[in-house]
């Protein structure tokens, strides 16, 4: 497999800026957030990257990415599941992928993870995992009817895009520290073709009750 070579991307690849960026910005708050966990895009200086008030996006000629953070506040997601796991803390994303390439897009899950600045490492949940969130004693058939409902929804295993195809879906995490100020998920390896790249999507996180909350 050979890199991409973007015309940004020719100094220092965003992965390293990213993990520099979370060094610096220092161990989180002193006080725990109040309240469910509230993610936002924030500001990425990277030529590519660009910001929505919902979304951080990755674009170029070949490929476009948008991240966007999915909160408790948000309201209902349409998914009983998706929605007890907000209240709980865990981190939802929804991940819309366009492959504007003339290859094959592959994007594998195993190759993500979420960081914090106060040393997170999360990697996204699996059906494995979901199913042992949802398990409530020795109900199998009661977790795989509630499980039914994400079948196809959400990031599991790889996921195959075509030419001028794309595809949007949960990606989805276990709680963070509660004294994060930031997090980045990090795509380490999206292939297409016989290149690969890397890239990475940097969020502020606050609490619904923290004094200085919008």
């Amino acid at each position: 497999m050979s890199s991409t070579t973007f015309p940004y991307s020719t100094a220092i690849k965003p992965t390293a800026a990213l993990i520099t960026a979370l060094l610096v910005s220092g161990c989180g708050s002193i006080i725990p957030h109040k309240g469910p966990l509230h993610i936002e895009p924030a500001k990425h200086v990277t030529v590519g990257y660009h910001q929505t008030e919902k979304a951080s996006i990755f674009e170029s000629e070949e490929i476009k990415i948008s991240v966007s953070p999915i909160n408790a506040a948000d309201g209902d997601t349409g998914f009983p599941i998706i929605n007890d796991l907000l209240t709980k803390d865990y981190v939802v994303f929804e991940m819309e992928i366009e492959n504007g390439s003339g290859e094959r897009v592959i994007y594998n899950p195993n190759h993500t993870s979420l960081m914090s600045n106060v040393m997170d490492y999360n990697k996204p949940l699996d059906y494995t995992d979901l199913f042992d969130i949802v398990m409530h004693g020795d109900d199998w058939i009661a977790a795989q009817k509630e499980l039914r409902e994400l079948k196809g929804r959400f990031y599991d295993l790889n996921t195959k895009l075509e030419p001028r195809r794309g595809v949007s879906k949960f990606i989805l995490f276990r709680p963070i520290d509660k004294s994060a100020t930031q997090v980045v998920l990090v795509i380490k390896e999206l292939y297409f073709g016989t290149k690969t790249i890397s890239v990475d999507f940097i969020f502020k996180v606050r609490g619904e009750g923290d004094d200085d909350a919008k």
